[in-house]
């Protein structure tokens, strides 16, 4: 059906029908009885707007507010696929950002969020971290702060460990081999 050709006589039906019509979808069941078709709402959507040119603009519904997520409330809590757990900080309001998911300004990881409230600000190059590897674990104490080149330290050599003094003590190591590097330059 998808390349079969419109008769002039539809072709001149369609243009004198189609405001008659709240959508596409009721001109194309109105077509499809008068002319004994099957064609398809794009069919006939294409039809209207790509071969007559018509400037008839139905509105699928699609973008209305009808069928418009609510916005979740500041507070809100989620967990990642990843099972990083992120808390909304900031609403979104009328500003679409680039991209979705959960993202800085309007989602910090749950862990981030305690830790600035405690001790202020994290800037990019940091992150915070569960010196006990347990990512449920949201005790102040088992949350430390540390450059990202630190934790790159610490995992190629394998020094998180579910033990906080083991993985406190790699963090001073490494930041005592990043020192020693900053000084042979």
């Amino acid at each position: 059906m998808g390349n079969k050709r419109y008769t002039q006589t539809q072709l001149d039906w369609i243009k004198e029908n189609v405001n008659e019509f709240e959508n596409y979808k009721e001109m194309t069941i109105a077509f499809n009885e008068r002319f004994n078709e099957k064609r398809t709402e794009q069919g006939i959507s294409n039809t209207v707007t790509k071969k007559l040119k018509l400037n008839k603009f139905f509105n699928s519904g699609q973008y209305s507010n009808v069928y418009k997520k609510e916005e979740l409330p500041i507070g809100t809590i989620r967990e990642c696929g990843n099972g990083t757990t992120y808390i909304k900080v900031k609403l979104l309001g009328n500003c679409r950002p680039k991209y979705t998911g959960y993202r800085e300004p309007y989602w910090l990881p749950i862990q981030k969020k305690i830790y600035q409230d405690r001790y202020g600000e994290v800037s990019e190059d940091e992150m915070v971290i569960f010196l006990d590897c347990n990512n449920k674990n949201l005790n102040i104490e088992n949350l430390y702060c540390i450059n990202r080149r630190i934790s790159v330290i610490l995992a190629k050599n394998k020094w998180y460990s579910t033990d906080p003094n083991i993985t406190k003590t790699g963090i001073y190591y490494a930041k005592l081999i990043l020192t020693l590097l900053n000084k042979e330059k």
